[in-house]
């Protein structure tokens, strides 16, 4: 009876040391996936914000023309903006002019009414030159470190972006601005 009272006693002690170490495994695995689990969040957090999309100020969604490329036109990767006039080509390269003239053409898209979608279809300006239609306005080219390029099109009152080819209007005020900044002549 001895012998017997015995084995139990030691099936339940290894059994006891069987659970026991189960536990101890479970422990440390839970004490290993807490930090594992915290940094992920950590740099999922760190990683979305980037991939969040801008809005305004007052909390509404951003306006399609800021979406993609076009919104990088007022950051400081721009590093030259051309302005190719009919017979006149001038180069801003200058940080501050550059911060101010993508600041303010940012601004003006923000402010400016639209005018309508597709105002330039299926052609862009060099198409235009090549075919021998006459440009009386002004292109903007914002040129990025990257390589990235924006193009705008300022032709009397209307400012187009020709990677939207959204167009929008600007007031008499804005118009003088920009053209003082951009250091066209007012004809």
């Amino acid at each position: 009876m001895r012998d017997f009272e015995e084995r139990m006693a030691e099936i339940y002690r290894r059994s006891d040391q069987i659970i026991r170490q189960r536990k101890k495994r479970r422990k440390y695995a839970l004490m290993a996936c807490i930090p594992l689990v915290l940094c992920l969040t950590l740099l999922a957090g760190l990683a979305l914000p980037s991939m969040m999309p801008t809005t305004a100020k007052d909390g509404a969604a951003a306006p399609e023309n800021m979406m993609s490329d076009s919104s990088e036109s007022h950051d400081a990767s721009v590093w030259k903006i051309q302005v190719s006039s009919p017979g006149r080509e001038l180069t801003h390269t200058q940080p501050s002019e550059i911060l101010e003239i993508s600041g303010y053409i940012n601004r003006c898209i923000l402010e400016a009414p639209k005018c309508g979608e597709n105002v330039i279809v299926d052609h862009n300006i060099a198409d235009m030159e090549n075919f021998g239609i006459a440009l009386t306005g002004h292109t903007v080219t914002l040129l990025r470190k990257n390589g990235r390029e924006n193009q705008y099109y300022l032709e009397k009152n209307v400012l187009v972006n020709l990677q939207t080819n959204c167009a929008y209007s600007l007031s008499e005020g804005q118009l003088h601005e920009l053209r003082t900044l951009l250091g066209i002549d007012s004809q």
